[in-house]
């Protein structure tokens, strides 16, 4: 992407630590857009609205906002944005394939987030995945989905979650759960040892961050659906996806 000399002077000036003008390092925009919210620098705001409506900006793809005139101003001729290459490109299939492989998502795991202006059906027929689209069964349920713009709740199941470090630590604290008389269940990696007495999900190998990612909720759903009354869950130590990973499994288990 190529930007005008102002917008570039702009994003050296931000790309540094304002307390003694080090250079960033890591995910500079990442960073800088957080600070924006902590310590509200000038330079940084200013980014941060390039980022939301500038014409350059690869997070924003058009060359003004109309929202304003779209929703107050009668006349259609001030409503029109212009929009860049991508608009016309996500209804392309191979464009679509190569944006999931740039991201590292199986199509075959695909989700709507909520359903809005890109539906299942459009999704299919361009990609030719087909996708599901998960539904609130009521605006109580654990699972709902919240207003556009707020993060999807973690899932907690309703059996206890018991994490454990490694395989030997999830061996004793299923022995000690069935010793108390509990339903036990378990989130079983590939390759470990199958305890006896527990019900068990044949979960990813060890080492497999995305696929530990994908079946993890799945997991503890279909483990709470047959009703034990706590789930043993080893927890990844694998890195990338697997910090993430760390974290909703913890977040679950203070909610169950």
């Amino acid at each position: 992407m190529q930007l005008s000399n102002q917008k570039s002077k702009l994003i050296a000036r931000v790309a540094t630590w304002h307390e003694d003008r080090r250079p960033l390092e890591g995910p500079v925009v990442e960073t800088v857009v957080h600070r924006a919210f902590r310590s509200k620098y000038q330079d940084d705001l200013d980014l941060l609205w390039y980022l939301w409506t500038g014409p350059l900006s690869p997070m924003f793809g058009k060359d003004r906002m109309a929202t304003f005139e779209t929703h107050f101003i009668a006349d259609k001729a001030t409503h029109k944005e212009k929009k860049n290459p991508y608009f016309a490109l996500i209804h392309t299939p191979a464009f679509c394939q190569k944006v999931l492989a740039e991201f590292g998502v199986d199509p075959a795991a695909g989700m709507i987030y909520r359903p809005g202006a890109v539906t299942a059906a459009m999704i299919l027929g361009v990609t030719g995945t087909e996708v599901r689209v998960y539904q609130a069964v009521s605006k109580d349920a654990p699972e709902s989905l919240p207003s556009p713009g707020v993060g999807m709740r973690h899932y907690a199941p309703r059996a206890r979650l018991v994490l454990a470090a490694d395989q030997e630590e999830m061996q004793e604290r299923i022995v000690k759960l069935l010793g108390f008389g509990e339903r036990v269940g378990v989130m079983l990696p590939e390759g470990w040892a199958s305890p006896a007495g527990a019900v068990v999900f044949r979960w990813a190998g060890w080492k497999d961050g995305d696929g530990l990612a994908r079946g993890v909720f799945a997991g503890l759903r279909e483990l709470d659906a047959v009703g034990v009354g706590a789930i043993v869950c080893p927890v990844p130590t694998v890195g990338g996806v697997g910090a993430a990973l760390r974290d909703r499994l913890e977040k679950a288990a203070r909610r169950s």
